[in-house]
């Protein structure tokens, strides 16, 4: 029986589906033509195995372009991470500054009514150069100076929103008390800017000292007026 004819790996197609039927009988017995070579049923059976198989498989040059388009592939989908990674990179914002005031509700005899007005710098690493302090009201636990004050706010910006958020810490000394400040800022800056503006800042102010400069567990707001 005729299954078989020697051709190319390309041109095997349609004489080994031809061929296949013959070998199991699904056309009429036909005699063997010239330069046809005649096989058994499982003869024919794995010479159409074998055709298929060289058929795919990819020669030297194929094999380096497909590599290749795998290799753009992922070099691409790093290039998307890391694109999307750096739309929400964070930074400090060094020009945050401005005039701040506080109100400060609550609180008990002397160790109440607080209310003040800072104007001060925030640096590079998140302390603060305060450059004027000054209490709205007088009272015996602070001169209306305040004393002496330190401060951090440390800043980060969403660069997808320009929206700032950070942590604030606060303390004014005189004598033996201490006023603390702790909250949370909240605020913005301008596109392609490090300016940060409306700036809010809430969370629970305390005094410890002498007597009757006791209080704690009191809130606060403090706004960036300028």
């Amino acid at each position: 029986m005729t299954c078989f004819k020697s051709v190319g790996s390309f041109d095997f197609a349609a004489t080994s589906l031809h061929n296949w039927l013959l070998c199991l009988g699904e056309s009429p017995r036909q005699e063997t033509p010239a330069g046809l070579t005649s096989i058994d049923r499982v003869g024919c059976i794995s010479v159409v195995l074998q055709q298929k198989s060289a058929s795919e498989i990819l020669d030297p040059s194929e094999l380096k372009g497909h590599f290749m388009k795998e290799v753009a592939v992922l070099l691409l989908v790093a290039f998307m991470f890391n694109a999307c990674g750096s739309s929400s990179k964070t930074t400090t914002p060094a020009t945050a500054t401005g005039v701040w005031s506080a109100d400060l509700p609550g609180g008990t005899g002397s160790a109440s009514g607080f209310s003040f007005t800072t104007q001060f710098t925030v640096n590079g690493n998140g302390s603060l150069s305060i450059s004027y302090f000054e209490f709205l009201t007088s009272g015996t636990c602070f001169p209306i100076t305040g004393g002496t004050q330190t401060g951090s706010m440390v800043l980060t910006t969403n660069t997808t929103t320009n929206t700032v958020t950070g942590t604030f810490v606060y303390t004014v000394q005189s004598g033996g008390n201490t006023l603390t400040l702790n909250g949370t800022v909240t605020g913005s800056v301008a596109t392609n800017t490090t300016t940060f503006s409306g700036g809010l800042v809430t969370g629970t102010w305390a005094v410890t000292g002498g007597t009757g400069c006791n209080v704690t567990g009191q809130s606060f707001t403090m706004k960036q007026t300028s």
